[in-house]
């Protein structure tokens, strides 16, 4: 199962390594539950979380890639504000859909 973590300024980054970390340990549990995960940010740079760390992007959203799942994990920020600097992560994601893939989130309350 081919699945990206959307990685995005000020998203939370225990929600980006917490997901990739459970993923790849199922993977290593059992062989036929085999998740490739990509941590994909909009130009393939990496990103600084809400507590300026950074986390570093295997892909772009301009790869070429379909995947099953698209993760998008929490942010702390002004909620307009994200919305108003990720128009090109949402329309990717919109892409994705179109091509099948399924879109999850999470959220941590604000």
């Amino acid at each position: 199962m081919r699945i990206a973590v959307l990685a995005y300024p000020h998203c939370t980054s225990s929600m980006v390594w917490g997901v990739l970390d459970i993923l790849s340990f199922a993977s290593m549990q059992n062989k036929k539950a085999r998740f490739d995960v990509d941590i994909v940010s909009t130009d393939g740079n990496p990103v600084y979380s809400f507590n300026n760390h950074p986390i570093i992007a295997t892909k772009s959203i301009a790869s070429k890639t379909v995947y099953d799942l698209v993760y998008i994990p929490g942010f702390l920020a002004d909620v307009q504000q994200v919305i108003d600097q990720e128009k090109k992560d949402i329309a990717w994601l919109k892409k994705q859909y179109d091509r099948g893939a399924k879109l999850a989130a999470a959220c941590n309350g604000n």
